[in-house]
């Protein structure tokens, strides 16, 4: 069986440049639906930790 790791932003905003950052849902829920419909192993990590996706 194939593992997935998925890695996600940790940082919502750059203050160097007073930008918003971060990722859409649909950006990780589509390919991690298409993942374990496929019967492979996903794990998620953010550069922070943690248990929450913000």
């Amino acid at each position: 069986m194939k593992n997935i790791l998925f890695v996600v932003t940790s940082i919502h905003h750059i203050a160097e440049i007073d930008r918003k950052t971060g990722f859409y849902l649909d950006e990780l829920a589509i390919p991690l639906k298409a993942v374990v419909d496929n019967g492979w192993n996903a794990s998620i990590a953010s550069i922070k930790g943690g248990g929450n996706l913000r």
